[in-house]
C-alpha cells in the first residue's frame, strides 16, 4: 500500500506531500484546483515506469503537442527536476525526471560567443531509486507530420511490478478489454464477475467478446448489444468492477461519478469498500458531488468499516501551487453529518 507520496514540480505542483493515505482516498476541491494532476503523480510514483508517463500523456490528450515534454513541469521550470518519493509497504522508492539534452547553438559574433539552447525538449532521463539501487531510461519523443514516435530505451526495472490502473473520462477511451480478457479466462473471476455487474442491472445475461468487442447480452433480446450502446453510468461501473476483479491493486479514478444516478453510486461504493478490505485494495478518486459523499458516509456507518478512509481538499494558493488539506474518516463524518462544506 501507498503510505505516502513527496511530489516536486510535476505539472501545476511545485512542492506538495500526501500522507495518512488509507484504502480509499477521496481528492475533493473546486474545478481546476489540480485533483487530477494529483491523481496522475501518484500513478506515476507507484508504477515507477516511463511507459505510464506515456499512458498519461494519451489519456491528456497532449501526445502530439510541441509541449508534452516541458508542460509536465511545473510552470515549464525543466531547470528543477519533477521528483516524486514515496513509500510502498515500507519500501522507500524515488523517482526523478529530467530533460536528457538540449540541443545547443554556438553563435559566434565580432566580440562575443554565444551559446543558444533550443527550449524544446525532445528526451528525459528517468531515473527509478531504490535504497543504493537505481536504474535509468530515456524516453525520445519525435514528431514527423501525422506521425508520432517514442522510444523507450535502457528500461531495466527490476522493483515489484504493482498493478495499476487508472480510470479517466478524458478524450480518449479507457481500454475495458484487457481487464475483461483476465476475467473472462478464469472461471472463479467470471462468476465474480456476473455477480457484480448483476447488481447493477439484472437484465445482463452475459458479457463477452465478439469480434474483439465487449458485447451484453440482455434478457428477452436475441442479439447481443454493444457495450457503447449502454448507459454512460453503466460503462464506468463496469470499467471500474473490472478492474477490481481483475486483480488490480491500485486503481486511480478521475471523476467516479460521471454519468452515475444516486443508486448506482451508492451499488459502486458498497463494492469497492467491500472488495478494497477482503483484497486490501487502495484506491485514489476525485469527486466534486456531495451526494456522493453523503451515500459514502451512510455506507461507512452502516457496516463499520473503520480507518479505511482519507479526504484531501485541493485549492490553488496564493502562489498558484495546488495545495491540500486532509480530513480524517472521523473528522470526514463530522463535517458530512453537520452539512460542514469541504470542497471549497
Amino acid at each position: 500500500m501507498l503510505n505516502n507520496i513527496e511530489i516536486i514540480n510535476f505539472r501545476g505542483i511545485k512542492h506538495l506531500t500526501i500522507n495518512n493515505l488509507k484504502n480509499i482516498n477521496i481528492f475533493l476541491g473546486k474545478p481546476n484546483t489540480g485533483k487530477t494532476t494529483v491523481i496522475e503523480a501518484i500513478a506515476c510514483g507507484i508504477t515507477k515506469n516511463p511507459r505510464y508517463l506515456i499512458l498519461l500523456s494519451y489519456i491528456r490528450d497532449v501526445i502530439r503537442d510541441d509541449d508534452i515534454f516541458e508542460s509536465l513541469f511545473y510552470d515549464y521550470n525543466i531547470n528543477v527536476p519533477i521528483v516524486l518519493n514515496t513509500q510502498i509497504d515500507n519500501n522507500n522508492y524515488g523517482v526523478e525526471i529530467s530533460p536528457y539534452k538540449q540541443d545547443k547553438e554556438i553563435i559566434i559574433s565580432d566580440d562575443k560567443t554565444e551559446e543558444i539552447y533550443n527550449t524544446e525538449i525532445n528526451s528525459l532521463l528517468y531515473n527509478i531509486s531504490n535504497n543504493e539501487k537505481n536504474t535509468n531510461s530515456i524516453i525520445s519523443y519525435t514528431k514527423e507530420d501525422k506521425k508520432i514516435n517514442i522510444k523507450i530505451s535502457n528500461i531495466r526495472i527490476n522493483f515489484n511490478n504493482y498493478n495499476v490502473d487508472f480510470i479517466s473520462n478524458y478524450n480518449i477511451n479507457y481500454d475495458l478489454s484487457g481487464n475483461l480478457k483476465s476475467i473472462l479466462s478464469n472461471n472463479k473471476k467470471k462468476e465474480q464477475f456476473k455477480t457484480l455487474y448483476t447488481k447493477f442491472d439484472n437484465r445482463i445475461k452475459d458479457i463477452r467478446f465478439i469480434e474483439n468487442k465487449v458485447a451484453v447480452e440482455l434478457v428477452n433480446l436475441t442479439h447481443t448489444i454493444n457495450i457503447k450502446s449502454m448507459g454512460k453510468g453503466f460503462q464506468t461501473y463496469l470499467k471500474i468492477i473490472a478492474s477490481m476483479v481483475a486483480g488490480n491493486k491500485y486503481i486511480i479514478i478521475d471523476e467516479i461519478e460521471n454519468g452515475m444516478h444516486f443508486e448506482s453510486i451508492r451499488i459502486l461504493l458498497e463494492n469497492i469498500l467491500s472488495l478494497s478490505r477482503e483484497y486490501n485494495l487502495q484506491f485514489f478518486i476525485t469527486t466534486h458531488n456531495k451526494e456522493l459523499l453523503d451515500i459514502l458516509n451512510n455506507i461507512l456507518n452502516e457496516n463499520n468499516h473503520n480507518d479505511m478512509l482519507s479526504v484531501y481538499n485541493t485549492y490553488i494558493d496564493d502562489k498558484n501551487n495546488i495545495d491540500i488539506v486532509n480530513y480524517t474518516q472521523e473528522k470526514f463524518s463530522h463535517f458530512i453529518e453537520n452539512d460542514n462544506e469541504m470542497r471549497d
